[in-house]
């Protein structure tokens, strides 16, 4: 009896230690799941908690080292656990208490599920209420050491910014700032850098007055402190579960110092990022809460050294400063009428006379089609059938005119003839032996047969076809049936719609404000409201007379599908663009020209 008293001494005083216990929580639970199994003599145990509604099992111990698998969860065998707090019940057999296990207010109780097999529980249910209260003293004291700690950590964060502050020299607060952090987070180094002009210059190491800067190391470092200001974010190397920073640099000098763990911190000043500094340990790695604390130190000492490096400067670089602050200072609320009045003249100076408008030229054009297609008459003859009229669309091989054929069957009605005459005569000859008058027909024969190639080359070619599809665009030919025309007589003209280009005149004194390849904006004088893009191809070097002055003709071209209403000949305005000029060069430039030619200015 005295031997079980003694055990149960020493499990209580097990389950007291635990909650001292500085582990991790789930560590803390199998101590305390496996002691209070033991304490209650207890064969098995599972701790079960509430999610989404669902009592799920979190943690399992068991005397025997088998898993404890229950044909059916005590549902409501929990629930009076978590009601009354301590409840037994009869499940498949087997006696099962269950406890509610107080982890504080915060959250729900877990239920301890504990299999005491046939036996009657000899322990009082104060004792169990009291034990299944540990965890909330285990909570209680991780809070209270987490306090502890951050109040420890704040005096010392207090004491390093002081110190920090008392520095009036910017290598001094630095080099001391490096060594502080070196000794409160057991670093092996600490390095600080500063921006400068958008680069990170080094500007101390802990525990060292001067380096070498030409060193390659240095280089690396520089290089792995830009890698996080540039993605503005905390770095730890080597990184975990693949992490989506990126970590060249930090590889390239963490391969150099083989160091086991390196973390670099921006050093922000409000959204300012001022430099960063990047510490290195050997033994472990950094947790979340030495890069909070890190991150809590910089932020105090950001603002001193920022202000630092204003101060701690040679007397040039001193006046230049406040000869800048004199200039911001103008722009503050005093003297509002006057600085009002100097804006306005730099805003409108700045419109007159930097380059920042679009100037374009101005010109009417035409549109021409590429490709086109003179349809002329093959032979003569008349016209039968008139298939099309100007504005029609017509279709590559389509019928256009069919011309009058009769004759032409007429007169092959007569070669053939003529050429059945001849193969007779020449098997006369041939029967009478009589080879001249042989020669003399099989030559008419041939003679006979051109004939006939020549009228079937003119049947054919009396229908007349589109070379292309298009659009007729000249001949209207429908009040013209049965009208006589002569080989070579011009009937339709064709335009391709797929080969468009638009035909600019340019005034001559604006020939040479653009170039080729310049984009050009177009509109429609049927269609003003659109505008359409084109771009200058060529420019014909000749100039002609048009409207009373020399102009040059533009072509531009386009590089999408015309709109299907474009139709050649259409025409509009045009305006080609001709680089950025300023207001005063466009509105004053043309006087100036007149001026010039006019006066030999």
């Amino acid at each position: 009896m005295n031997f079980e008293k003694n055990i149960q001494k020493k499990l209580i005083q097990k389950l007291l230690d635990i909650v001292r216990f500085d582990g991790p929580a789930v560590q803390f639970w199998e101590k305390y799941i496996e002691n209070f199994t033991r304490f209650c003599q207890a064969d098995r145990a599972i701790l079960t908690g509430c999610v989404d509604g669902e009592w799920k099992i979190a943690n399992s111990y068991s005397t025997k080292g088998d898993a404890w698998r229950l044909k059916r969860f005590p549902a409501h065998l929990v629930e009076q656990g978590l009601q009354k707090k301590i409840a037994a019940g009869n499940v498949d057999g087997i006696t099962i208490i269950a406890v509610a296990v107080d982890v504080g207010p915060q959250e729900q109780s877990p239920v301890l599920l504990l299999d005491i097999g046939q036996r009657t529980l000899s322990i009082s249910e104060n004792t169990i209420y009291l034990i299944s209260s540990i965890p909330s003293l285990f909570q209680a004291m991780r809070l209270y050491n987490k306090a502890r700690t951050d109040a420890l950590f704040f005096a010392k964060l207090l004491q390093i910014v002081r110190a920090v502050s008392d520095d009036e020299k910017f290598g001094l607060a630095s080099l001391r700032l490096c060594n502080e952090i070196a000794s409160l987070f057991y670093c092996d180094q600490v390095s600080l850098g500063w921006e400068k002009k958008g680069k990170i210059k080094l500007k101390s190491i802990s525990n060292m007055e001067t380096f070498e800067y030409r060193a390659n190391s240095v280089w690396e470092l520089e290089s792995a402190m830009e890698e996080s200001i540039d993605q503005d974010s905390e770095i730890l190397w080597p990184q975990k579960d693949n992490g989506k920073l990126q970590t060249r640099a930090h590889d390239t000098y963490g391969g150099i110092r083989r160091v086991g763990t390196i973390v670099t911190l921006p050093i922000r000043r409000g959204r300012e990022v001022l430099g960063a500094i990047t510490c290195e340990r050997e033994k472990s790695a950094f947790s979340e809460n030495e890069v909070w604390r890190l991150r809590l130190l910089l932020e105090q000492v950001a603002v001193w050294l920022d202000t630092l490096t204003h101060t701690d400067r040679w007397f040039g670089r001193k006046i230049y400063d406040w000869a800048t602050d004199r200039l911001k200072s103008f722009f503050k609320i005093e003297k509002t009428g006057l600085k009002i009045l100097f804006t306005a003249g730099i805003i409108a100076f700045a419109m007159l006379f930097i380059p920042v408008w679009t100037y374009e030229v101005d010109g009417t054009f035409i549109l021409k089609a590429d490709k086109t297609a003179h349809i002329t008459s093959p032979i003569d003859g008349f016209i039968e059938t008139v298939s099309v009229s100007p504005g029609d669309a017509v279709e590559k091989g389509g019928a256009l005119i069919d011309l009058d054929v009769k004759a032409l069957l007429l007169e092959k009605a007569s070669m053939l003839a003529t050429l059945s005459k001849h193969q007779r005569e020449a098997e006369k000859a041939v029967a009478k032996n009589c080879l001249a008058d042989m020669k003399i027909a099989r030559l008419m024969e041939k003679e006979t047969e051109s004939e006939l190639e020549i009228i079937a080359f003119n049947l054919k070619n009396a229908s007349i076809q589109s070379p292309f599809a298009g659009i007729v665009v000249e001949g209207d030919l429908t009040s013209k049936l049965g009208a006589p025309v002569r080989q070579g007589d011009l009937l339709l003209k064709i335009a391709s719609l797929d080969d468009l280009s638009f035909e600019i005149l340019i005034e001559e004194k604006d020939i040479y404000d653009f170039s080729i390849d310049a984009g050009v904006r177009i509109k429609f004088v049927g269609k003003p409201d659109s505008v359409y893009g084109a771009k200058v191809t060529k420019v014909v070097p000749q100039a002609v007379f048009s409207g009373g002055a020399n102009v040059f003709k533009v072509y531009a071209g386009i590089n999408y599908a015309p709109e299907k209403w474009w139709r050649p000949g259409m025409s509009g305005v045009a305006k080609i663009e001709s680089g950025k000029r300023s207001l005063w060069w466009i509105i004053t430039h043309e006087a100036f020209d007149y001026l010039k030619i006019n006066f030999w200015l």
